[in-house]
């Protein structure tokens, strides 16, 4: 989930908490025990709008209606069939072009403003074709960047994607994704930045992105230590600045 609505990054972070929790509650009641990976819920779903319509049903329960947008981390790559250069979609093998339409069509049926690796990690065409056709949202590079100076520069020239995913432990080093980050800005592209799978309560990465001013940070559900942590360092860092905090936006996974 984006959220993008509200005055300060504490009200979006209470909003947060609120949804996750009652999201958690109805998926309970519908589905019974439900499977939890490091906070994210996994419901036997039929497809991908119907994940939209119970995360939104949240939402408007939970009295944020309008404020929430939604996004999704298509890991393509995983969906990527390279012997015949097609991607699988709801049991079916489609080609790139009925793959952008697919996110076309999401993007009409609901608030779908974050859209990270849509295509495989080397289909640099497919992402400059959906950054073309969905002005305004954010198409992210993930696995297409990999918080790579050179990578990035490779989709900068080819306008694939508006937005870098920032991971630190990617590219190895801080000065080398803190390279990364400025490269993107500079180039008009957005910067989010993102904890890495099995992190540590180590809350570096959120001073990293009040640092490079980062449009969003994407921690995931706030039940987990290490996630929390960052979240916790952010209303630090917000109280901190008082009233020159700015608040951008906060991408989360609920």
């Amino acid at each position: 989930m984006v959220f993008d609505g509200f005055p300060c990054f504490a009200a979006a972070l209470e909003a947060l908490v609120e949804i996750r929790y009652l999201l958690g509650e109805n998926l309970k009641k519908r589905f019974g025990l439900v499977a939890d990976d490091g906070g994210a819920l996994a419901p036997a779903l039929s497809d991908t709008p119907q994940a939209f319509e119970l995360m939104l049903e949240a939402v408007e329960q939970a009295g944020y209606g309008g404020k929430v947008a939604l996004g999704i981390d298509a890991a393509a790559s995983d969906l990527y069939l390279e012997d015949r250069g097609l991607y699988k979609l709801g049991g079916r093998e489609v080609a790139p072009a009925e793959l952008l339409d697919y996110y076309i069509g999401l993007t009409k049926q609901y608030p779908l403003v974050f859209i990270e690796d849509p295509f495989d990690q080397d289909d640099f065409a497919s992402f400059a074709k959906l950054t073309a056709a969905l002005p305004g949202k954010k198409i992210v590079g993930d696995d297409l960047f990999v918080t790579n100076p050179e990578r990035l520069r490779m989709g900068i020239e080819q306008k694939a994607g508006n937005t870098l995913l920032l991971k630190v432990n990617q590219i190895g080093t801080v000065s080398e994704a803190y390279d990364a980050g400025m490269l993107a800005l500079q180039n008009g592209y957005a910067v989010t930045v993102s904890l890495r799978s099995s992190d540590t309560n180590d809350s570096f990465i959120a001073d990293l992105a009040v640092a490079l001013g980062a449009e969003q940070i994407k921690l995931g559900s706030p039940v987990e230590g290490e996630r929390n942590a960052k979240y916790n360092r952010l209303l630090k860092i917000e109280a901190e600045l008082g009233t020159a905090a700015r608040f951008a936006g906060s991408g989360a996974g609920g």
